[in-house]
């Protein structure tokens, strides 16, 4: 499952929302200070891999009602709640933006 993780946040923001969600892989900058997961991606690592994958196209079939990221609430009486967002929300909030 995916974790957005804001730039305007602090590291000590994310690495709380990290931990919190269980996260094993990170994409980050090649300064970022992150220690809590178990994979870092910086800006070489994923053009290694774009450079070395396969071309042809792919196809993802999924349920709609199926989990497909952790949205973090404010947190402006605490700590950010995880919110779990599901393939159809997402979809269904894509189609709307295009209208927009």
């Amino acid at each position: 499952m995916r974790v957005s993780l804001n730039t305007r946040e602090t590291s000590d923001d994310h690495r709380y929302k990290l931990r919190d969600s269980g996260s094993r892989a990170v994409i980050c900058g090649n300064d970022d200070d992150i220690s809590e997961v178990e994979f870092r991606f910086d800006a070489k690592a994923i053009a290694e891999m774009v450079q070395g994958g396969d071309t042809a196209p792919c196809t993802v079939d999924r349920d709609l009602e199926a989990p497909l990221r952790l949205g973090y609430t404010g947190g402006t009486t605490g700590r950010p709640k995880a919110v779990t967002l599901t393939t159809r929300g997402e979809l269904s909030e894509l189609s709307l933006s295009s209208w927009i």
